[in-house]
């Protein structure tokens, strides 16, 4: 239907159907319903059911049928999949044989009749279901459905559309027969509530729904082989917003006979030899791109006349075109996405240009990721546009507002939320994403929400259960459908099950107050931050894992005389055994790194930390391969069954070998280290030595008793011989002017640098600047100017320091060669950084085998200090594997805003030798 042709038309429908619905804002609640949030939006939501005669149509009476349900004659399949699924739960819930059968059966012997789609009865109940009003714009009523009591022996359920239809069995089960699915399962999984009603009977009702997203999705990836025959979600991707250049443009049509189309890296043209999206982007300059593209969505909305909109979304995983003329697309931002999405506009632009002679009212989907997720300052989006707005790393709230601002009519958001590659603990962002979607909703723009999920279903299942509630209504309060879901999935258990969760979400809360970027609307950012880090765990603090746990313990005794409740607890129970672990050995860590010993009692106290440490490992492991692997699938839907996941889970694999993560071992041994330090500050060598002997007899942990045996050496068992030491002073000769003498008090030179314009010549070439074992590796130097300089201002033995300012992601590294037969070492820099944001870390690592096969090994993780403007040693103490070639300091620079800075000096690598 095209929207302008018949905008008139639909506002005369909209009146007509006025009996059935009203036009109203969200802040005009429903009435009689409990737990409705106001808002501030212009909507036609529908009005609530209108009930009469409670026990006015039966479905069964004391276990025994009195319904029959009804599909059209040569029903297509997804009718057919929806009256079946209706039959199938309505026998679940009463126990009375139901039966479905097509409308031509014969007589049914006096029993009443649920009409599931258009059958020849159904079809002459008018639906009256008025197309939705979207700020000037009507659309299509997709989603929607009537469920109607016609008489005493007939009840309709129908929509426009075969979703609509499936909607209206969800919406009627969940109302009528109280049957709920929060974690996502096939009938019967534990993961689903339907209640036992041997005597059920349907009030007289007219009932018309529809949501307000107008298109939902949530694309999690259950853990079970399949889902059920109901989407309980009630998703429908009406308006796409997933990457397609490649489908609009396929590369296996033209990448051999145009490469000119493709984009240009470095000198080359990427020429891909698959229709995958992923690793390539067109070339948007050149003006054949848009116009095969413009065509492809012309054709489109030819062959689908009912569409309202097509995507037209940036591909997955970068490699923008560096050409000439697409690099003169680009804003001027310093920041690469905000300077990017400038070029994918006016592409776009140009493509809603070409596609509006034929199809004005329609619209072109713009997926705001990657290189194009920023909201343009000096473009504006066509009118054509509806961007979808991802916020992986920002505030999803200023996001909006950033792109609102753009004067887009409609818009949407895209969320990411968890990631079983890398995640154990989960965000609970209950309240939160209910804070996210009415933002948008009271923006007076919002259409689409899509959320790209993949919980671990006991812990977090709820944020796709509440983000699907809330899409569909999003005046629906929070608190109510959490208090439903306590109350009717854990029966007795509900009081301490509402207290588990209601911790892991107050810790989440907290976490967000400190970490969330703060803005007027509200802090916020996305629950993947720290998706890839130890610090993941960070979300749950000590004493609410505590809390927890304890809370699940009292379930268990509230659940035991209900089977159903009891299983529930008890797969929360196992997979939050683990994740509890987790967080026990991220704030012991935590406590090694920032621990002080100044006495016997914190001594003692980094020897039992570290054990626990390793004793956690293993409980993990033997946790993960004797309960977690061990239990039956249905139990939580396989959580970590690697049989049914075809992408396993990088970090359970991990804690699978029993193995301490290594920024855990980094801190056992940054406190043996500490321990170290005080025994020869109080008790000298000797003695030192002795106590650590003391400790290391003890032992039974092999790579504990290495870690102690190396503090060991530290405290005094063995003598530093310098193997490497930065040569900042030749490196700052090399790079400055000739006839420049640098002096300590003097400010920094600039060696090298990046703009937008490009990089203007010398010593980095490419990305790495190189000087005998010292280098420096950019990532994408070309998104982000950013300055190398040298200076001898401050630094504390008056040699050159190397400052980096204002960089995205940069590597610093120092590599030294293994003397034969050396094992263990200590190796680190001075650092010192500002106060301006920036993410910094170290590592060491080490090549093994031989010249002509070798592989890396991490043998240290160091913590860089958060303190500013002071020079700090980070450094560490390790032993190498016997075919150890070469040792590498690894200096890792991220996301430096433009005003941080970093200055690095004095690095080294020293090896202990043996003792006499």
């Amino acid at each position: 239907m095209d929207i302008t042709l018949h905008k008139n038309l639909q506002i005369m429908m909209i009146s007509l159907a006025v009996a059935a619905t009203c036009v109203l804002s969200v802040s005009c609640i429903r009435r009689g319903e409990k737990g409705i949030a106001p808002a501030d939006t212009a909507f036609n939501y529908p009005l609530p059911p209108a009930e009469g005669e409670k026990e006015y149509f039966p479905i069964a009476e004391n276990g025994q049928a009195k319904c029959v349900v009804v599909e059209p004659t040569n029903a297509p399949p997804a009718i057919h999949q929806a009256a079946e699924a209706l039959r199938l739960y309505l026998q679940k819930v009463t126990g009375a044989p139901i039966k479905l059968i097509p409308e031509n059966a014969p007589e049914t012997n006096g029993l009443v009749k649920i009409h599931v789609g258009d059958t020849a009865l159904g079809i002459n109940v008018p639906l009256n279901l008025p197309d939705l009003q979207y700020g000037r714009d009507i659309f299509p009523n997709v989603n929607g459905y009537l469920v109607k009591t016609v008489d005493r022996n007939t009840l309709v359920i129908r929509g426009l559309t075969e979703k609509g239809v499936a909607h209206g069995v969800v919406g009627f089960l969940k109302r009528y027969a109280g049957v709920r699915q929060y974690w996502e399962c096939t009938p019967g999984g534990l993961g689903e509530v339907a209640p036992s009603r041997p005597t059920l009977f349907i009030p007289k009702v007219e009932w018309r729904d529809w949501p307000f997203f107008y298109s939902r999705s949530i694309s999690q990836r259950p853990f079970t082989k399949s889902r059920g025959p109901l989407d309980f979600f009630r998703r429908n991707n009406t308006l796409p917003c997933s990457e397609n250049y490649a489908e609009l443009m396929r590369p296996t049509l033209y990448a051999k006979d145009h490469p000119e189309y493709f984009s240009l890296s470095g000198d080359k043209r990427i020429q891909p030899t698959s229709d995958d999206s992923t690793g390539w982007q067109p070339c948007v300059s050149n003006p054949e791109v848009a116009r095969i593209m413009a065509e492809s969505v012309c054709d489109y909305f030819r062959k689908n006349p009912q569409a309202v909109a097509l995507n037209v979304a940036i591909n997955d995983g970068g490699r923008d075109c560096e050409c000439d003329k697409c690099r003169a697309m680009d804003g001027t931002d310093a920041n690469y996405r905000r300077r990017m999405s400038e070029r994918y506009i006016k592409f776009t632009n140009r493509i809603c240009e070409l596609v509006e002679r034929e199809f004005p009212g329609k619209y072109i989907v713009f997926l705001a990721y990657g290189g194009a997720a920023y909201a343009p300052v000096t473009v504006k989006p066509h009118r054509m546009i509806l961007p979808v707005i991802t916020v992986s790393g920002r505030n999803a709230l200023q996001a909006w507002d950033e792109w609102g601002e753009t004067g887009p009519e409609h818009m949407g958001y895209y969320f990411h939320h968890d990631d079983t590659l890398f995640f154990i603990f989960p965000k609970l962002d209950l309240h939160q994403q209910a804070r996210r979607i009415r933002h948008a909703v009271n923006s007076g723009r919002a259409i689409i929400g899509y959320i790209e999920s993949y919980p671990h279903w006991p812990l977090s299942g709820l944020v796709s259960y509440i983000t699907a509630e809330l899409l569909w209504d999003p005046r629906l309060e929070v608190d109510v459908l959490l208090d439903e879901f306590y109350t009717n999935f854990f029966g007795p258990a509900a009081a301490p099950m509402k207290t588990f969760y209601s911790t892991l979400e107050a810790s989440y809360e907290e976490w967000l107050a400190k970490n969330g970027l703060p803005y007027p609307a509200g802090r916020d950012i996305s629950s993947t931050a720290d998706s890839r880090s130890f610090s993941q765990f960070s979300v749950l603090s000590l004493e609410g894992a505590r809390k927890a746990t304890n809370a699940l313990r009292e379930a268990e005794k509230l659940a035991a005389g209900d089977n159903k409740a009891a299983q529930r607890v008890e797969a929360v129970q196992r997979l939050f055994a683990l994740a509890g672990k987790c967080v026990e050995v991220f704030w012991t860590s935590e406590s090694l790194n920032a621990i002080r010993v100044d006495s016997e009692k914190d001594a003692q106290k980094v020897v039992g930390d570290s054990r626990r440490i390793f004793d956690i490992g293993r409980e993990m492991a033997d946790h993960i391969t004797n309960t977690l692997e061990k239990t039956p699938p249905d139990l939580y839907g396989a959580v970590f069954s690697q049989k049914d996941n075809k992408r396993p889970i990088e970090m359970f694999e991990a804690l699978k070998t029993g193995e301490p993560w290594p920024e855990a071992v980094a801190a056992v041994k940054n406190g043996a280290d500490a321990v170290g330090t005080w025994l020869k500050k109080t008790r000298g060598k000797e003695e030192a030595v002795r106590w650590w002997d003391g400790i290391i007899a003890k032992e039974t942990r092999p790579e504990l008793k290495t870690i102690f045996q190396m503090a060991r050496m530290a405290s005094g068992a063995g003598e530093l011989k310098p193997v490497y030491s930065s040569d900042f002073n030749s490196l700052g000769k090399m790079l400055a002017p000739p006839d420049l003498d640098l002096q300590p008090g003097d400010q920094e030179i600039v060696i090298d640098q990046f703009s937008e314009s490009g990089h203007p010549g010398g010593s980095l070439g490419g990305g790495v600047l190189t000087n005998a074992r010292f280098g420096v590796h950019a990532w994408f130097p070309d998104r982000t100017p950013f300055t190398l300089s040298m200076t001898k201002k401050d630094v504390p033995k008056g040699d050159y320091a190397l400052v980096v300012k204002g960089i995205q992601r940069a590597r610093l590294s120092c590599l030294a060669a293994v003397p034969a037969g050396a094992r263990q070492f200590r190796a680190g820099f001075l650092f010192k950084r500002n106060d301006a944001p920036a993410k910094y870390a170290a590592e060491i690592l080490c090549n093994v085998g031989t010249k002509q096969y070798r592989k890396q090994l991490a043998v240290a993780s160091v913590p860089i200090p958060e303190q500013q403007d002071k020079w700090h040693e980070v450094a560490a103490n390790f032993e190498v594997p016997e075919n150890a070639l070469t040792i590498f300091i690894y200096i890792n620079v991220n996301n430096q805003a433009p005003d941080a800075k970093c200055w690095i000096a004095d690095a080294f690598v020293s090896q202990y030798m043996k003792e006499e």
